[in-house]
């Protein structure tokens, strides 16, 4: 319903949660897009990670934990929670029943939500904090690259203009 027939904030806020889950529901392709895209970036970073330092490495290893454990939240707490309000004829509602409706979704959606925000919080800055600290130009070169070109500084082009005299 494009315009509601009796105005509540909590009606509005039930049907606006609604029209949200709708969006995402119809498979927009850029919320599925960034979605999947997180899963799939912390998978390939982990193989990337594991694959640079050739073992497993413990801190990896939890964040990529933590990342997973935020999308099994989402898939098996927010979404269900999600369909059964979708599920909602809210205009077949009293006000009692809308209130009580917004408590059966709102405490433990938003619960879910916080655990969340907070677990991908920290795999970001975690991965942010990886992404600055790496120096691909020195750290992913080899002992034997080193040193064939002796003097223990990177042969990338950007910096090979620290290692002329004129």
């Amino acid at each position: 319903h494009p315009f509601p027939t009796r105005c509540s904030s909590v009606l509005a806020y039930l049907q606006s949660l609604q029209a949200i889950d709708g969006i995402i529901q119809n498979s927009q392709p850029i919320f599925v897009l960034i979605w999947i895209g997180s899963l799939l970036t912390l998978v390939m970073w982990g193989v990337y990670e594991c694959r640079r330092h050739k073992k497993l490495v413990v801190p990896d290893l939890g964040i990529a934990l933590f990342g997973l454990v935020g999308h099994v939240i989402t898939v098996a707490g927010n979404v269900p929670l999600n369909n059964s309000l979708h599920s909602l004829d809210l205009d077949n509602y009293d006000d009692n029943s809308l209130a009580q409706e917004r408590t059966i979704f709102e405490k433990p959606w938003n619960l879910y939500n916080n655990i969340r925000t907070a677990l991908f919080g920290i795999v970001s800055i975690y991965l942010l904090i990886k992404l600055l600290l790496h120096n691909p130009t020195i750290d992913d070169r080899s002992e034997e690259d080193a040193a064939v070109s002796g003097d223990g500084l990177s042969t990338s082009p950007y910096t090979s203009y620290q290692n002329t005299s004129v």
